[in-house]
């Protein structure tokens, strides 16, 4: 029987986010759990300012809010600070491939 520190229930706030990626690959890497689907919600940052040139532009710096895990039926939603803890350094690798994503849709 697995273990799980996160909870079951009414869908958060923070699900309805402003970014979603699919984090299944590296919930398996970090936990051998290949029966679940991962996925990690965002929050947006956003930051006007200006380059080199003076040109104005926004940056947008992407947060993990928290992961939804879908596993054998069930839906788990995993809190911000639980999935660092979960998810170890992979969590800022996931952030950053994030806001390299956004970065280049800018």
């Amino acid at each position: 029987m697995k273990h799980h520190t996160f909870t079951t229930g009414e869908r958060p706030e923070w699900s309805y986010a402003d970014s979603e990626a699919d984090i299944t690959d590296e919930w398996v890497e970090i936990t051998g759990d290949t029966e679940a689907s991962v996925t990690a919600f965002f929050k947006h940052d956003y930051e006007a300012t200006e380059d080199y040139f003076g040109r104005g532009y926004i940056e947008t710096t992407p947060s993990i809010a928290g992961l939804v895990v879908n596993e054998l039926g069930m839906t788990y939603y995993v809190e911000r600070d639980q999935a660092r803890v979960m998810l170890g350094d992979a969590f800022d690798r996931i952030e950053q491939a994030e806001f390299e994503l956004i970065s280049e849709n800018s």
